[in-house]
């Protein structure tokens, strides 16, 4: 039980994570242009 929510939370955590890459490659693709 507790195993699964233990990924899911890291899953979670790891989408927060990308959102936040795919946002700094947007800000940096806007600053070369």
């Amino acid at each position: 039980h507790s195993r699964k929510a233990t990924s899911e939370r890291c899953q979670q955590s790891g989408d927060i994570y990308g959102a936040g890459l795919l946002k700094w490659n947007i800000e940096i693709q806007n600053l070369i242009d």
